[in-house]
Order: C-alpha cells, then sequence, then structure tokens
C-alpha cells in the first residue's frame, strides 16, 4: 500500500516511473528510522518516530542545500 502511494506522488513529480527509481536512498531511509528511535538491536519503533525522523532528515538536507553544501 505504502509503496502504491510512493509510486503515485513519485509519477506526479517527474511523469514517469522505472524500477531504478528509489536506488541511492536506502542510507537516508535507515538514517531516518534510526533518528525516530527504532532499536538497532531488536528493530522496535513507532510509526510516529520514524516520521519525525524522516522530518529531521529533509531539515537537515535543505539546511545543507541552503548552505550550498550538498547538491540536489
Amino acid at each position: 500500500m505504502v509503496v502504491a502511494v510512493a509510486a503515485i506522488l513519485q509519477l506526479s513529480f517527474i511523469d514517469t516511473i522505472t524500477g531504478q527509481v528509489g536506488l541511492g536512498y536506502e542510507i537516508e531511509t535507515i538514517s531516518a528510522v534510526i533518528i525516530g528511535g527504532t532499536k538497532l538491536s531488536g528493530g522496535e519503533g513507532t510509526m510516529a518516530g520514524t516520521l519525525i525522523g524522516a522530518a529531521v532528515m529533509g531539515v537537515l538536507r535543505n539546511g545543507l542545500v541552503l548552505l550550498a553544501q550538498l547538491s540536489k
């Protein structure tokens, strides 16, 4: 279900979908989950924590882009 929503959102941004669209986002995704409070040893966390972690990652990415330290 979540993959379907992500595919629809991706299609609305770039007008095409391929199997290679999400490559390179693994580290950011794992980082967002860890920042959100999921335990690495047990893998227990909350959806709200993960969403907060993703928001923090987005703020960090935007801040670095604004500081010209990271290209889009």
